[in-house]
């Protein structure tokens, strides 16, 4: 994979930039990385507060996977960002499913990934990520303060971006090439060791409805399995996902 990283200061969108970049040429696994986004993007036209201090970067992919793997491309790195942000930090973060990184139920990191597709055929995606590193909890909006946390703040120390970015790197390598090499049931089993949602009540939100059920297991296209108050499986490619200890019902 390239190790080629274009470094900016302030952006607008990491995201929106790597995209720009894909379509005059970029190559497979070019990263842009960026100080601050004035316009980071999140899931579902959310915004990503993106504040000096954090690690912004997206990383440009030319993937000959299936649609199923490409979906499942988005679990698989909040696995790689946990697994890089276990060995620098020394914390113990868990993956939200589809894609959240938590501590202690509380969001550090997210990731965006978006495609671009020609004629039925993909052209490139882009797999956005967040991480909430050198911020102390003042730094982010008052609205999502009460669900957020940092590196920082966890850790009671500067956290290095630099090294985070450098074995964030080497994680996601690992994760794409186990996944292009079709052994993505080991990356299954990682996730469903750290998946927080895993054996929890939750309502998902689909293009087809919102279910309550019980999440009961991850499949090896990182999918979520379900199970509602009748006993039937259900499975989820991509949705939101509530945890129901964190929202009424």
């Amino acid at each position: 994979m390239s190790s080629i990283i274009h470094r900016f200061g302030k952006v607008q969108s990491t995201n929106t930039l790597a995209m720009e970049m894909a379509i005059d040429g970029a190559e497979h696994a070019e990263v842009v990385l960026a100080t601050e986004q004035l316009a980071g993007k999140g899931r579902s036209g959310r915004s990503w507060s993106s504040p000096y201090g954090g690690l912004y970067l997206s990383i440009i992919l030319r993937p000959t996977l299936s649609m199923d793997e490409l979906a499942s491309l988005s679990p698989w790195s909040a696995l790689a960002l946990a697994k890089a942000i276990r060995k620098v930090c020394r914390l113990d973060p868990k993956v939200s499913w589809p894609n959240d990184v938590m501590i202690l139920d509380k969001k550090v990191a997210g990731i965006l990934l978006e495609s671009s597709f020609s004629g039925g055929l993909l052209e490139y995606c882009v797999i956005g990520m967040g991480i909430n590193s050198n911020l102390k909890i003042e730094n982010l909006p008052s609205e999502v303060r009460d669900l957020s946390t940092t590196l920082l703040e966890q850790t009671k120390k500067p956290v290095d971006n630099e090294k985070l970015l450098n074995v964030l790197l080497v994680e996601f390598k690992q994760m794409y090439a186990t996944l292009v090499n079709g052994e993505s049931q080991a990356l299954k089993e990682e996730l469903a060791n750290i998946c927080s949602t895993l054996g929890r009540r939750v309502k998902v939100q689909t293009s087809s409805g919102t279910m309550k059920a019980k999440a009961v297991d991850i499949t090896n296209l990182g999918e979520l399995v379900v199970e509602d108050d009748n006993g039937a499986k259900h499975t989820i490619t991509t949705g939101e996902c509530i945890h129901l200890g964190e929202e009424t019902e």
